[in-house]
């Protein structure tokens, strides 16, 4: 690919930073095949809509949790950067940062093709977070005292997760919600409902919402490559991509840029009904309100049959990640399976397809009779389950799981995953989150899983290293196939085992150094080799 043309970020004239980079992405989704540098320093993006959110926020407009409000459909937000519908454009930012004023999308790649981003950093005027230290707890309270800085707290403000931080290590200890607070002195808030045990001088972070908009958002994209981009902190997740197809994520890091040990309120990053390839080579991640990433694609609830027609919907708790639908394209290959073990029954093709706007439903023609009983179940997408390399990598101290797969074809390869207080790698099709599918040839291979699975939250199967599961009504039969685990190092002191395993068929591990058990379900397992492992 040859570019043609290069600008630079100086060229673009506007009010303010934000009024500058707005006409500068006017001009390259006219320009294909540009350049875009952008000059070394920080550059405020700011939004009065934006900033007023966060001021709502704060001040407790949208409750203890503002998800239910602010991440639906409907919901009306501020984009930074739009770079919807341009193709072949590369963005140099080398010692860029973005310093964000506000919660909003920071940048959006929307029907792109051939977009790369280089170099970039992004951050938070004011964190999505506060961050206190416990000064003393009774039976139904804690008290935790913070910064004298901090103009915008106050007792009516948002904290939909408060997470237990020891200081020292940086470990989350405890995670815990409230159900009303007050002040007790200047500075000095009291939280009721914990109950908390020998904390007293640990970190208190309070998370103001749970979803938000991504700081990166990758929909109904081809080949976006990030490399070396870094976001410090996001209201929501770091890098949703939906639809997409090839995300290349180069030395990406999320990871906190001070000593709160927080980075994301929720996932670092998040792939749903993607195709080709989603890669991770040599990135970091610390402190995410919840898993490093998570590959899957929906299960859909077939709600109306008549011949080959059909309804289905998607009934997530939360909707769609990036909260816009998930209509099968022509072409694709549905699997059909019950409700009650997840196991793939038969195959469709979509022969029509049609999105009822504003809801998370599509009518469907298929190439076949559907029988009447195939009411109420799941399709799952079998052609949007892409290809995941998670390879180099190191997490640390993040909740829930650093990697959970829900797709096939994958390589966790020379990795280190450390004090997670979930299960290290968590291989499940879980029914009632309505992601799937089932996996298949599945390598994890030559990483380190080092105490992991330090508290419930996350914890899958009392598994410190790798869980493999399903999560339904009746789960017994091996729908996980060809699994590989091999030459990694598991020392994780809580768990009480290394690896468990259910519902696999064929299953080899070989080569681990572990510390704790390995559990085979063997009612629901077939086709196991375990030998040469190293306790």
């Amino acid at each position: 690919m040859i570019f043609i043309n290069t600008v630079y970020f100086s060229d673009f004239k506007g009010t303010d930073d934000l009024a500058r980079f707005r006409v500068a992405c006017d001009y390259l989704r006219e320009h294909p095949k540009t350049t875009f540098i952008i000059e070394p320093g920080t550059y405020i993006l700011t939004d009065a809509v934006a900033k007023r959110l966060q001021e709502e926020i704060m001040a407790g407009k949208y409750g203890i949790n503002p998800q239910p409000m602010i991440f639906s459909m409907d919901y009306e937000y501020v984009i930074g950067l739009d770079l919807t519908g341009m193709q072949d454009i590369t963005i140099n930012a080398q010692g860029v940062t973005f310093l964000v004023d506000g919660f909003m999308e920071i940048i959006s790649i929307q029907h792109c093709k051939n977009i790369t981003i280089n170099g970039l950093s992004i951050d938070l005027v004011r964190k999505a977070y506060t961050v206190g230290t416990v000064e003393a707890c009774g039976d139904d309270y804690v008290d935790v005292r913070f910064s004298e800085k901090d103009t915008m707290l106050c007792p009516e403000m948002a904290a939909a997760r408060l997470v237990v931080r020891n200081k020292t290590t940086g470990n989350i200890v405890d995670i815990v919600y409230t159900d009303g607070k007050e002040w007790v002195s200047e500075n000095l808030m009291r939280f009721y409902g914990p109950r908390l045990v020998n904390c007293v001088g640990y970190a208190f972070n309070v998370s103001l919402s749970f979803h938000y908009r991504p700081a990166i958002l990758i929909y109904d994209a081809e080949n976006t490559v990030l490399n070396n981009v870094t976001i410090y902190n996001q209201c929501g997740m770091g890098i949703v991509g939906h639809r997409s197809e090839n995300i290349l994520m180069d030395k990406i890091r999320i990871v906190p840029n001070d000593d709160s040990g927080m980075s994301t309120t929720t996932d670092a990053t998040h792939f749903t009904s993607c195709k080709g390839t989603i890669r991770f080579d040599g990135c970091e991640f610390e402190g995410s309100g919840d898993d490093c990433t998570n590959v899957h694609t929906y299960y859909q609830t077939i709600t109306d049959v008549s011949g080959k027609n059909c309804v289905v919907e998607i009934f997530t708790p939360d909707g769609t990640h990036c909260q816009k639908s998930d209509v099968p394209d022509v072409g694709d290959i549905l699997e059909y399976m019950k409700l009650s073990d997840l196991a793939p029954i038969e195959t469709y093709t979509v022969v029509a397809s049609e999105e009822i706007k504003g809801t998370y439903k599509s009518k469907l023609t298929l190439d076949k009779v559907l029988p009447d009983s195939i009411k109420d179940n799941y399709f799952i997408n079998a052609s949007r389950m892409p290809r995941l390399e998670f390879v180099n990598c190191h997490t640390k101290n993040n909740l829930a799981r650093p990697v959970l797969i829900k797709t096939r074809n994958v390589l966790v390869e020379n990795c280190v995953f450390e004090g997670a207080t979930g299960t290290a790698i968590h291989i499940g099709a879980e029914g009632s989150w309505h992601e799937g599918a089932n996996s298949e040839n599945v390598i994890i291979r030559n990483n380190k899983m080092l105490n992991c699975a330090t508290t419930d939250h996350g914890r899958v199967c009392d598994a410190g290293g790798v869980g493999i599961t399903v999560q339904a009504d009746n789960p017994d039969k091996p729908i996980h196939r060809n699994i590989i685990i091999e030459n990694n190092e598991i020392d994780c002191p809580d768990t009480k085992y290394s690896i468990y395993a259910s519902n696999v068929d064929g299953l080899i591990i070989q080569g681990n150094k572990i510390k704790k058990e390995i559990m085979i379900d063997k009612a629901t397992c077939k086709n196991i080799e375990k030998y040469n492992n190293l306790w």
